[in-house]
C-alpha cells in the first residue's frame, strides 16, 4: 500500500492554525528554568473579591486593574469594582484614599468622591495621580487633596477631539504622561491613542479608530483594543495591543511600530518571532528592559533591550500560587509596575489581589 506524503510546510502550517484555534503552546516555547528566578509573592489581597483595608491578605479587593508606584515606595491601586482608589505601604498595609464605594462623578475631598470603575492609573510630572475611568479623566491634585475631573464625560461614549469639555472617549484603559507633563491614554474602543496637551487639547496621536495592523504614520496607523500604555525614559510610548497580540511603540511624532509579537500563541524568541496571548500592560525597567504581562498566558515576560522576548513567571496555567519563577501560577494581570529596586509588582485582577516579584540577587 502505497503512503502519501505530507508536505512539510502544510504540516508546519496545520499546526500553526491548531494552536491559534485551540491555544495549545509551541513546542519550541519550551524554557529551561533559570538558577536565577524571581520569588513571586502576594503583597495584598488574595483569592477572594471584597473590600476591607488591612494588612496583607487581611485586605481585600474586588478586580483591581491598574497600578503605580509614587513618593516613599508606596503603591497606588485602582481598585475597579470597589469604585475606590488604594495605597499600599511597602510592608503591605493597605488603605483607602479616595471613593466612598458608591459609582458616580463627584469631585472634592477624597473620602466624599465618587468614582465608576477606574481602570488605570498614572502620576504627572506635578505629583498628581491620574485616574481613568472608562470616559473620564480625573486627578487628586496633590496641592489640595481634592478630586477634580479633567476630560470626559459619565457615561457618554463616542469619538471627539476638542478642548477639554468637548472631548469623549470609548472605555479609556491606560494612562501615561511625557516629559513635557502631556498626557496619553489608550481609547480601548476607539481603537486609538489620544493625548491631553497641557494647554487643554485633547488630539489623536495615533490609530484612526478602525481596527486593524498598520505601522507608520499616525493617521494611518491602526490598533486592535489597544491597552495598557507606558512612557519610557527615551521618550517612547509603549503599548499593549492586547487583540493584536503585539507590543508596539510609538515615537514623540507619533509613527507606530512593532517592538515584539507576531501571531496569537506562546513562544519566546526574538522580536517577532515571540508570540503572546492578549498582552494588557508593558512597564519599563532602570535598566530599559520592557515587562508584559501576558494575560491570557498567565505569565510575566521579559523584552530585552536585545529584542529577545523571555519568560520570568506564571506557568501558563490561570491559577493562584506563590512560589519561583514559572512555578507560579498567575490569574489575569491587568497592570505592572516596578520600582527602582528592580522588584515587579501585579495586579492580579481575577485573584482580587496584588502580587510582588521579588528582583533575583545577581550573581
Amino acid at each position: 500500500m502505497r503512503v502519501k506524503k505530507r508536505h512539510p510546510f502544510i504540516s508546519s502550517l496545520l499546526v500553526t492554525l491548531l494552536m491559534c484555534i485551540f491555544g495549545c503552546e509551541d513546542p519550541s516555547s519550551k524554557v529551561i528554568p533559570s538558577d536565577n528566578e524571581y520569588q513571586v509573592t502576594t503583597l495584598a489581597g488574595g483569592g477572594q473579591a471584597g473590600f476591607s483595608d488591612g494588612v496583607g491578605a487581611d485586605a481585600k479587593f474586588h478586580n483591581p486593574t491598574s497600578l503605580t508606584i509614587g513618593p516613599q515606595g508606596i503603591l497606588y491601586v485602582a481598585d475597579r469594582d470597589n469604585h475606590r482608589i488604594r495605597k499600599i505601604s511597602p510592608e503591605g498595609e493597605v488603605t483607602t484614599i479616595a471613593g466612598n464605594g458608591e459609582t458616580g462623578l463627584i469631585d472634592g475631598n477624597l473620602p466624599e468622591a465618587k468614582f465608576t470603575s477606574p481602570q488605570a492609573i498614572a502620576f504627572d510630572l506635578e505629583g498628581n495621580l491620574l485616574i481613568a475611568e472608562k470616559t473620564v479623566l480625573r486627578k487628586i491634585d496633590i496641592t489640595d487633596n481634592l478630586v477634580n475631573t479633567i476630560t470626559g464625560k459619565l457615561d457618554t461614549f463616542g469619538y471627539e477631539d476638542g478642548n477639554l469639555a468637548e472631548a469623549v472617549f470609548n472605555d479609556i484603559k491606560g494612562v501615561a504622561v511625557d516629559k513635557f507633563n502631556h498626557i496619553y491614554v489608550s481609547d480601548h474602543l476607539n481603537h486609538a491613542i489620544r493625548k491631553i496637551t497641557t494647554d487643554g487639547q485633547v488630539t489623536t496621536f495615533a490609530g484612526n479608530g478602525t481596527p486593524g495592523i498598520e505601522n507608520g504614520l499616525p493617521q494611518n496607523s491602526r490598533f486592535n483594543h489597544p491597552q495598557g500604555v507606558f512612557m519610557t525614559l527615551d521618550g517612547i510610548l509603549m503599548l499593549a495591543d492586547e487583540e493584536n497580540n503585539l507590543v508596539r511603540k510609538i515615537n514623540s511624532g507619533g509613527v507606530v511600530e512593532i517592538l515584539a509579537g507576531s501571531i496569537y500563541g506562546y513562544r519566546d524568541g526574538v522580536n517577532d518571532n515571540a508570540r503572546f496571548r492578549l498582552p494588557t500592560a508593558v512597564a519599563e525597567d532602570l535598566e530599559g528592559n520592557i515587562y508584559v504581562a501576558d494575560a491570557k498566558n498567565f505569565r510575566i515576560r521579559i523584552i530585552k533591550k536585545s529584542g529577545l522576548v523571555e519568560t520570568i513567571a506564571g506557568s501558563g496555567v490561570q491559577g493562584f500560587k506563590d512560589a519561583m519563577g514559572q512555578e507560579s501560577l498567575l490569574g489575569k494581570i491587568t497592570g505592572i509596575a516596578i520600582d527602582n529596586a528592580g522588584n515587579i509588582y501585579l495586579a492580579d485582577q481575577s485573584n482580587h489581589c496584588i502580587r510582588k516579584l521579588i528582583k533575583p540577587v545577581d550573581n
